[in-house]
């Protein structure tokens, strides 16, 4: 019988206190009332300002809409002020929050109001229209919060949350079609509150920028850590990704820390090579995470005399409160460094690596200690599944990841890959399985397969499907847009007359053709200029063969070139012709194609 081994790295072991978070931010209330606490387009807030709209939100929920101790609250909105007055309110009263990006198709949201219990969704009036429909009471923060009437509850006391009692429910991708609610509890998240302010020394005169979606899971802390030490938090409020408005943020507000994906932070970087990186250079601190971070992209940044910050990598599945291992990148041997490491555990968190004895290869983590969650919400088969207890250990619950990871010489460890179909694509977990499955539903869908296929080191989704009615390939994606988050979205679909199966009737994905190319173009007449840009978009295209084929008048959306990608091609496109996009032309909606690129930069030229 195979006996297993097993490989334990701890983290230090920490004493923290047990002060809520909301205590915590009052403490700041009463040291500096009259700072800045959040800044955002055109106005700002102090501390007092978000204390008192703390305050008659809090007293409206619990007295008004009789939300009580340890009820679930959605909350909807983009990067506003509202959100973060939302949740502190929500967390006064002791309950939980649960998180909803404004994008997500309606029926996503109306399935996790259902699943989670929520009695209200909480969101700002603006978001009125596109939640009517969503079957529980909507209430409008903003209208409460203006409210005056409610300025004689200032005083409303703050309830203490028991050690176990949830913090937050953030939903993941899931394998049944339908996503499922990871619940981080009160304690758990503490601990990474105080690990993070600790290992990036925050202090009073820092300031964070927040522009990662609030249903992401590391938005969460970059919520509070600012809050609870005195610092201030920049919002960036628009909802399309803008590099040059978010550098001139950057620089403009001194922002010193960012936290994101390696994907979101790159096309800043590309962006400011030009200017030498100056409007970065009051970052101290940018801790990325969400998937694989390739080190010679940031060289030109990390080498540069304007870059004074550090660097860090940091890995965590959502169900072990967003970080559970870091790595901070050393500037001394970052040009040798051929792979960045996930590295050691943050404080009082365990990493079990497991595998059989006699078995070669990488090991399987397995995480424990304070960051571990409460599992998954009225999923108590999918809970025991993964909420695990070691037979050598009946007393340690432990999770498991199902991530792969190696041991490095110097006692670092290495992701490489994972014991099932789930992926990460820009920071955001997805289950293949939980695509296939909500394609299943469609009536005139009889088969699909979804792969993750990965070029120029960015991973992308495939879907090939089969239909019983002539269902096209657009009306596929629309149907999907209709119900499932972008992210979740294949950048490519391949109708088949019939999908290869293998002998036990499955689909055989290895046997799934390649991706089809476009058909061949006929040259337009700005021939040189084209051929420019189309060897600008091989560089960051998936698929760098199909530019060839490129016509030029198809979407380029249908290259698999998002919004970030878009920026970056637009960002080389301005320095290979020495001319500047006006802001509304950063969304790719606003030059869709080739030719309509090639028109503006001869337009520009003239």
């Amino acid at each position: 019988m195979n006996t297993r081994m097993i490989r334990l790295f701890t983290g230090p072991k920490v004493e923290y206190s047990n002060c809520s978070i909301v205590n915590r931010f009052e403490e700041q209330v009463n040291n500096h009332p009259d700072k800045i606490a959040i800044l955002t387009e055109g106005e700002s807030f102090t501390y007092k300002d978000i204390q008192t709209r703390v305050n008659r939100l809090s007293h409206y929920l619990k007295n008004g809409l009789k939300i009580e101790y340890g009820d679930i609250v959605g909350i909807l909105s983009n990067r506003r002020p509202e959100f973060i007055i939302g949740v502190l309110a929500i967390l006064k009263i002791g309950a939980a929050y649960m998180p909803i990006d404004r994008n997500y198709p309606q029926t996503r949201i109306k399935y996790m109001i259902e699943n989670s219990g929520s009695k209200i969704l909480l969101l700002p009036v603006r978001e009125a229209e596109m939640c009517e429909n969503i079957g529980v009471n909507n209430v409008y923060i903003d209208e409460i919060i203006n409210q005056t009437y409610f300025d004689i509850v200032d005083k409303e006391s703050t309830i203490e949350p028991y050690e176990n009692n949830l913090m937050y429910v953030i939903y993941t991708s899931g394998s049944t079609g339908n996503p499922k609610g990871a619940k981080v509890k009160c304690h758990s998240f503490l601990n990474l509150l105080n690990w993070y302010i600790d290992e990036l020394k925050l202090k009073e005169d820092d300031r964070v920028l927040f522009f990662t979606s609030i249903s992401f899971d590391l938005a969460q802390k970059n919520i509070f850590a600012p809050l609870i030490t005195g610092a201030s938090i920049c919002l960036f409020s628009k909802d399309q990704f803008n590099v040059r408005a978010i550098s001139d943020l950057i620089e403009n507000q001194n922002i010193t820390l960012i936290n994101t994906t390696p994907s979101a932070f790159l096309p800043i970087i590309e962006y400011n090579q030009k200017d030498q990186f100056k409007k970065l250079t009051s970052l101290r601190n940018v801790v990325l995470g969400g998937e694989a971070l390739n080190i010679y992209q940031y060289l030109p940044w990390l080498n540069s005399e304007e870059c004074e910050s550090n660097l860090y990598n940091t890995y965590g599945p959502t169900e072990c409160t967003d970080i559970a291992a870091f790595y901070k990148v050393d500037r001394r041997k970052k040009d040798t460094l051929s792979k960045v490491p996930i590295g050691i555990p943050i404080n009082n968190v365990e990493i079990y690596c497991i595998k059989e004895e006699e078995v070669d290869g990488p090991w399987e983590v397995y995480i424990g200690g304070e960051g571990v969650g409460a599992g998954y919400l009225n999923l108590p088969e999918d809970t025991a599944m993964r909420f695990i207890y070691l037979s050598d250990n009946p007393n340690k619950l432990l999770y498991r990841t199902g991530d792969l990871v190696t041991i490095t010489l110097d006692g670092n460890l290495e992701f490489v890959g994972r014991v099932d179909n789930q992926y990460k694509i820009r920071g955001h977990r997805i289950e293949v399985e939980e695509i296939e499955s909500f394609l299943a539903r469609h009536d005139h869908i009889n088969n699909s397969a979804v792969l993750v296929k990965e070029r120029n080191e960015s991973k992308f989704l495939c879907l090939y499907y089969e239909s019983n009615n002539h269902l096209t390939e657009l009306e596929v994606k629309q149907y999907m847009q209709a119900h499932l988050p972008e992210y979740m979205v294949p950048d490519f679909i391949v109708q088949l007359d019939e999908l290869p199966l293998n002998h036990h009737g499955k689909v055989d994905k290895q046997s799934l053709p390649d991706l089809r190319a476009a058909p061949e173009p006929s040259l337009s007449s700005q021939e040189h200029i084209e051929e420019n840009v189309r060897l600008i978009l091989k560089k960051y295209t998936k698929f760098p063969e199909q530019i060839d084929y490129l016509d030029s008048e198809e979407n380029l959306e249908h290259l698999g070139i998002d919004s970030i990608v878009y920026i970056s091609v637009l960002v080389a496109i301005e320095t290979e012709y020495n001319l500047q996009f006006e802001d509304e032309m950063l969304e790719p909606r606003s030059l869709p194609n080739l030719r309509s690129i090639v028109n503006h930069i001869q337009g520009a030229m003239k």
